[in-house]
């Protein structure tokens, strides 16, 4: 399902089911499909992209269902060229005509039971030897497109609100500087008020980790009162966006991926 969904091939997943429950002692409908959600946590936890329509679940037995996804890998070694292409495919930011309507006022639920995933868990399945997510964070087109749109989401906000002036002094400021500031966009709230945003896109489910740089998060801690994380998500399809106002240490939780080593 995932390589035919990577590749844009129609899927038919009540098809799916009806070939499956039989093979599964006439299983449920509801337990397979939540067993599916339980291998989309799996396959964030391994850094793959998760099954579009199956929201991640993460309380399942992580040893057992990791082993069984490796086997599974190990018969389609073409998934990782899939998947490669996908999250190196040059993406040029969509038309949205309603942007307002690309907010997303719910925010994935902050999970308990994923603050004990930990990178060293992915070791036992060997057929994975790169993380596909952290490979879409330096795709730099969708990154710009995803900032593009943050861009001309704030515009149509401030001018909702009457606060044209401010519209028109919206600065891109990862474009226009650089990436070392620490955040993307430069606009303001309704009061006038700088807001600093950093902005991290994909082309996958909102419940998609993203990748953040200690400069990024340090930024976030001393601006707290005037910063906000905007998480872009299904780019591709139909964009949408939900906000982490403040400290992303207090919305997120964070886990050590890279060190530094000095001699």
């Amino acid at each position: 399902m995932l390589n035919d969904e990577l590749a844009g091939r129609p899927i038919n997943k009540t098809a799916v089911r009806r070939e499956l429950l039989p093979r599964l002692d006439n299983r449920s409908n509801g337990a397979l499909e939540f067993k599916n959600c339980n291998i989309s946590a799996a396959l964030l936890t391994l850094g793959l992209p998760p099954l579009d329509g199956y929201k991640p679940r993460w309380n399942y037995q992580k040893d057992l269902l990791h082993a069984v996804i490796s086997e599974v890998l190990r018969a389609q070694p073409d998934l990782f060229k899939t998947v490669e292409l996908a999250v190196n495919e040059q993406i040029e930011k969509p038309e949205v005509s309603d942007l307002l309507a690309m907010l997303d006022p719910e925010c994935p639920e902050r999970s308990e039971i994923y603050h004990g995933v930990q990178e060293g868990n992915r070791q036992p399945c060997a057929p994975i030897k790169r993380n596909y997510l952290e490979l879409e964070t330096r795709n730099r087109s969708i990154g710009l497109a995803g900032e593009s749109l943050v861009v001309e989401f704030e515009r149509s906000r401030l001018i909702s609100l009457n606060r044209e002036h401010l519209a028109d002094r919206i600065e891109h400021v990862s474009e226009e500087q650089g990436d070392g500031t620490g955040y993307d966009i430069r606009s303001f709230d309704e009061s006038g008020r700088d807001l600093f945003i950093e902005v991290k896109t994909t082309r996958f489910r909102k419940e998609s980790p993203f990748f953040i740089s200690s400069n990024e998060v340090q930024f976030a801690e001393r601006h707290a009162r005037n910063y906000s994380l905007y998480r872009v998500y299904s780019l591709s399809r139909a964009p949408r966006l939900f906000t982490l106002p403040g400290s992303v240490q207090k919305s997120c939780h964070l886990t050590a991926t890279q060190f530094r080593a000095t001699l």
